[in-house]
């Protein structure tokens, strides 16, 4: 039995050490950005701004408005393995943990099948990763009278638009994505800061909620 605990304490000792190897970010991203697809109705919730962060791959956090009809303000936390569906409004959260062997987080700007792009680079058209993505695939690169300029990419049956500012910190100004030439995102940005100190307590479920592990 002794040689078991100590064997034990040894893996948990493990568990920890490899835990605290994950480096600590720096800096996080915020990006405030809107649906405004023409189809949407004006007062439909999908229109409501939505606030996310994110630091690398491993730390994300998307931020909803209320929605009355529903009872719901919903709050999207990942921590490396763990994530967290929380409603504000009821404080209740579903807590999931991806055992998966690699648990990078994708926040996708496009309504992608996930049958049918779970391998597809699309995955990383991403918040936060917008004009890397469109310079790392040699987007058309187009300088717009109004001192904009407007990145236009191909790919899989999607034509994608990056509206962007010009200058040395080059960011998203709107988004539009026609998938078989139909419109199926179209967003414009409120906010968007890469260069934020990483606040750790953004990650982590708020104190005071009722979870339920889903898996």
């Amino acid at each position: 039995m002794k040689r078991i605990l100590a064997s034990l304490m040894a893996l948990c000792t493990v568990l920890i050490l490899v835990r605290a190897a994950e480096p600590v970010p720096n800096t996080m991203t915020k990006v405030v950005v809107r649906s405004v697809l023409p189809s949407l109705p004006q007062d439909s919730f999908a229109r409501l701004p939505k606030t996310h962060y994110r630091s690398g791959s491993h730390f994300a956090r998307t931020e909803e408005q209320l929605d009355p009809r529903l009872n719901l303000r919903g709050l999207i936390i990942s921590n490396m393995r763990d994530t967290w569906l929380i409603n504000l409004e009821t404080k209740t959260a579903n807590h999931i943990v991806d055992r998966a062997e690699t648990f990078d987080i994708y926040m996708p700007l496009l309504p992608l099948d996930p049958r049918k792009h779970r391998k597809s680079p699309l995955r990383k058209f991403e918040i936060g990763n917008e004009i890397a993505y469109m310079i790392d695939h040699k987007a058309q690169k187009e300088e717009l009278a109004d001192g904009k300029q407007k990145y236009t990419l191909e790919q899989e049956r999607f034509k994608i638009e990056v509206i962007a500012t010009t200058g040395s910190e080059v960011q998203p100004l709107e988004v539009r994505a026609y998938q078989d030439q139909h419109l199926v995102t179209s967003l414009r940005y409120d906010d968007f800061d890469t260069s934020l100190p990483f606040k750790p307590e953004l990650f982590e479920c708020p104190e005071g909620i009722s979870i339920v592990d889903a898996n």
